[in-house]
């Protein structure tokens, strides 16, 4: 059954509705990217919830993301990726950007420490234009706390790409294993707005 939109020309004829597509134990078996596959091509919301995040010893960028799409759920590891963070602490606060990188960071890097438990939402939104990929993308925007300590971290950025998100990615700069009791759940949405 399709969903009518009044005043357009077009109707709605995927599902709507949030899915959920996996949840992840984050162990400590020294694995530093965890890597999550199935989401259908024709996603046009992605939802990464992920609680008590942490890393064996301290590193820069604790949580990186890349997506992908096609076959084999290709990693796109290409200078397409646009993003800012920043983080408020009681009296301090900084942030940091970066365009045409080859990742997403999630986490404000200030905060290096292993003893860090980061608990969040990203949200990734397919907002393409058919013209090209430069004139739309996915964007993404995460709001996430510190469980041990009073801090908050926001970031936002942009793929610069036309196509579908099946797979997404989570890794760190120094290659730390991640922590026993970390969780990751993710859901979906489709639509047919891109």
């Amino acid at each position: 059954m399709a969903i009518n939109f009044a005043n357009e020309p077009a109707n709605q004829l995927r599902a709507s509705g949030v899915r959920l597509l996996n949840q992840a134990d984050v162990d400590n078996s020294g694995a530093h990217t965890i890597t999550i596959t199935g989401i259908p091509s024709e996603a046009t919301k992605i939802y990464v919830m992920f609680m008590n995040w942490s890393t064996d010893n301290g590193t820069s960028q604790r949580m990186k993301m890349r997506v992908g799409h096609g076959s084999g759920s290709a990693i796109n590891s290409s200078s397409v990726y646009d993003w800012t963070t920043q983080y408020v602490a009681d009296a301090s606060s900084s942030a940091h950007y970066t365009h045409d990188a080859s990742y997403w960071s999630i986490l404000d890097e200030s905060h290096t420490g292993g003893a860090h438990a980061d608990s969040g939402l990203i949200t990734l939104t397919r907002m393409t234009h058919t013209s090209s990929s430069g004139n739309g993308g996915w964007m993404f925007t995460c709001q996430a706390g510190d469980t041990t300590r009073r801090l908050h971290y926001c970031s936002t950025g942009r793929w610069d790409a036309n196509t579908g998100i099946n797979t997404v990615q989570f890794f760190n700069s120094g290659n730390e294993g991640y922590d026993a009791g970390a969780r990751m759940i993710v859901c979906y949405e489709m639509g047919d707005y891109y």
